[in-house]
């Protein structure tokens, strides 16, 4: 099979936060497979073999990184309202490292790291 559409899918798992590894892994192919096709080093795969990547659904891992973008958002507002950076960090249960990281302006935190946050602020803001 032509693997014009297999690259299109590895590149929309890919942007989900699955990294080519996991994707051979679920997939159950190897990774050279899964590089080749996303490369366009390889031009055909097996029929089973595409039918298998593309039953993969891109759901974001808790290891996958997003922009930081809405973490430093709700970190933001919670400094508006009065709190402090360490009691936003305590509450979010974040090490000093991730929330100094945060502050100076890291491009990336993983998802964990967004979902902590926006519970904190779900809780501290109703």
């Amino acid at each position: 099979m032509p693997t014009t559409d297999l690259r299109v899918t590895i590149q929309t798992l890919r942007a989900k936060g699955i990294g080519l590894k996991q994707i051979a892994r679920l997939a159950q192919v190897s990774l050279f497979t899964i590089s080749s096709v996303a490369s366009g080093r390889s031009r055909r795969v097996r029929r089973n073999t595409a039918e298998r990547i593309r039953t993969i659904r891109p759901v974001r891992a808790a290891s996958a990184k997003v922009s930081a973008w809405r973490s430093r958002r709700l970190v933001e507002a919670l400094v508006a309202e009065g709190y402090s950076i360490e009691t936003i960090r305590a509450r979010a249960r974040l090490s000093r490292f991730v929330m100094s990281r945060l502050v100076q302006r890291q491009l990336r935190v993983y998802v964990s790291t967004q979902s902590r946050l926006a519970m904190a602020h779900d809780a501290m803001t109703t």
